[in-house]
């Protein structure tokens, strides 16, 4: 048996290093050829072979050990920790990044080349337009400058430099891999660092649990480890700042370390300040002594704040949004949608922090911990200034994105409950089966199809569909799920290979003439009934067959037809399936009598109206008075 043991145990070595060297020569150079079998690697292994990797690193762990015990291996060695945990978030072998994002994937790139805080390399991100940038840079100065704060694409520095020293191609898909190995890297570590806090005052496994909430249960899993947002390094910058203040009380010394890392937290994501000042106030009311030396460690990264901004836009004290202007949203909405609906609740897609705010109750009862009080005064101003933001629902994301910054704290605030766990075996099911539930749900947001839901859901216009619990982020990929299992099963035609069996029937409400003023918008709910004998497919993977509505403006005899725009579905429709499409169409410009016509198409396909369904048309009379 020793001999088996040793055998494995060297055969699981040796591919730990020949992976390990794969894996530096994939960063080093963006793609190689081994010489001599004419086989090219390229950077779209990255992710494959770290996933490999890891999961033979914590094999390792367990033949080290000889044991099958999570605890036995996890809990001494919180390296292994931090390989199980990258391993899930690289596991989907994406990176699922918005534009949002793709400022903070190249900055690294330009600051290790020597081009500073400026995207002038990529022309690909902005066309060399002045007169139309795009919305996430700004051209000033003759250069093109990141709208978003700039904190993670310097925490993200060490995983570019092993590419730019290599000579690595940027413009190959080496970028992409390098965002997503940063993001999920540094999301692993907030992992950790939140064990350290919790094995400080709880057993081993309580704060592997909790580690394991606050890393697979939260955003952390389907947005923060994802892509370079903001949150991920503000959240590691968060977890290491309660580290130290939970630290500090028995060792002083360490809360003025906390200082430099809420300042880094402030820098990757301003809003964070509402998190820091209560802190801050912790740390002048326990540890007066030693206030000084948390304001002078959180100088440096506040400094450099006011540095980046007066150098690159010539305001010290600039930011990206209007102080002022951005919190118009009725309060008791913004908090519904944030906590509660299907579209952004956090207790929809993180239902066990439901026990966080239990936990925040149980804190201030009597002899309750000061600083998870102060840690929950932070939450509650976050979410109380989030239910006034105007855009609350965070825009193309998965899930309560807006509050990922709050899952250090509310990781953990679940200690007081999980305390109460040995007396309760309820509880116990009940967190077990919450804490499942919220796996499942960001486990749902790291796959591709997820983030599609956005496309076609405004907020702003139509902030009903953030409540539809048949229809989100949640539900969709499931039903598309069951739906590709019943169409390969039973054989049933699509949109994709059967135009002569697509059929639709439209109904609306509005009139037949309708009269708006020119510079006005038609809101627009077309329910489409499938009367055909193919199923209408949303999002096919090579965008063959997608059904889509199509309108667009007809002016006349003479004259040529108004482009308009397309709608795509949100899910798959079966036949005697109806789907609403609902949008604003804006109306033409010049005073008079259109026609605007509306249909369905199979993208690459065909038309409906070519196979039989006529398209919806709608008589509108645009007068010439002022909106």
């Amino acid at each position: 048996m020793d001999r088996l043991h040793r055998v494995s145990d060297a055969l699981v070595t040796a591919s730990i290093a020949i992976l390990a060297i794969h894996v530096l020569l994939l960063l080093f150079t963006g793609g190689y050829r081994i010489p001599g079998l004419g086989a090219v690697r390229s950077a779209a292994e990255i992710s494959p072979s770290l996933v490999l990797l890891l999961a033979l690193l914590v094999l390792r762990g367990f033949l080290a050990r000889r044991s099958l015990s999570w605890e036995a291996v996890l809990a001494p060695h919180p390296f292994f920790l931090f390989c199980l945990v990258l391993l899930a978030y690289l596991a989907n072998g994406m990176t699922l990044s918005t534009p949002d994002t793709v400022p903070a994937r190249c900055l690294p790139w330009s600051l290790l080349t020597g081009q500073g805080f400026t995207l002038d390399a990529f022309p690909a991100l902005h066309g060399g337009n002045p007169a139309a940038p795009p919305y996430f840079l700004h051209y000033l100065n003759g250069h093109w400058i990141s709208d978003y704060p700039v904190g993670a694409a310097v925490l993200a520095l060490p995983f570019y430099l092993p590419s730019v020293l290599g000579g690595a191609d940027p413009a190959g898909r080496i970028l992409i891999d390098l965002e997503k190995l940063a993001a999920a890297v540094i999301t692993a570590l907030s992992a950790v660092v939140v064990y350290w806090t919790v094995r400080r005052e709880r057993a081993p496994r309580v704060a592997l649990g909790i580690s394991f909430v606050y890393a697979l249960a939260t955003s952390s899993l389907s947005v923060s480890s994802q892509a370079l947002w903001q949150h991920g390094p503000s959240q590691l910058a968060l977890a290491v700042a309660l580290y130290c203040l939970a630290r500090a009380k028995v060792e002083p010394a360490w809360a003025g370390w906390a200082g430099f890392a809420l300042g880094v937290a402030i820098v990757c994501r301003p809003m964070d300040l509402l998190i820091a000042l209560p802190l801050a106030g912790y740390v002048l009311w326990l540890h007066r002594t030693l206030w000084w030396r948390f304001l002078v460690s959180g100088l440096p990264p506040l400094l450099f704040q006011l540095w980046y901004n007066l150098h690159y836009f010539g305001d010290p004290l600039r930011t990206q949004f209007s102080v002022l202007g951005i919190w118009s949203a009725p309060l008791l909405d913004g908090l519904a949608g944030i906590l509660l609906s299907p579209g952004r609740g956090l207790l929809i897609y993180s239902p066990v922090l439901l026990f966080s705010f239990v936990g925040m109750g149980m804190v201030w009862r009597k002899n309750g911990d000061p600083l998870m009080r102060t840690a929950s005064i932070g939450v509650v101003l976050t979410i109380l200034c989030y239910g006034k933001y105007h855009t609350w629902w965070g825009g193309w994301t998965f899930g309560p994105r807006l509050l990922a910054d709050l899952t250090p704290l509310l990781a953990l605030l679940l200690m007081p409950v999980v305390d109460r766990i040995p007396r309760s075996r309820k509880l116990l099911v009940g967190v077990v089966v919450l804490t499942l539930c919220s796996i499942g749900a960001h486990a749902i947001g790291t796959t591709q199809r997820a983030p599609y839901w956005n496309a076609d859901v405004d907020g702003g216009r139509f902030p009903q569909h953030l409540w539809m619990w048949t229809d989100n982020q949640i539900v969709n990929p499931l039903r598309d799920l069951i739906a590709d299992w019943r169409i390969a099963a039973h054989g049933l035609p699509t949109s994709a290979t059967a135009p002569r069996a697509l059929s639709a029937a439209y109904r609306t409400d509005l009139p037949t003439v309708l009269t708006v003023a020119r510079g006005t918008s038609i809101r627009l709910r077309l329910p489409a009934q499938n009367r055909g004998d193919a199923v209408w497919l949303a999002r096919p993977t090579d965008g063959r067959g997608a059904v889509r509505m199509d309108w667009r403006w007809i002016a006349g005899e003479g004259r040529s037809p108004i482009p308009g725009g397309r709608m795509g579905l949100r899910y798959d429709i079966f036949p005697g399936g109806t789907y609403e499409f609902s949008t604003t169409i804006s109306v033409p410009a010049e005073p008079g009598r259109y026609l605007i016509e509306i249909g369905l198409v199979s993208e690459r396909v065909a038309w409906f109206s070519d196979v039989g369904s006529p398209p919806f048309r709608l008589s509108v009379e645009v007068g010439g008075g002022s909106p």
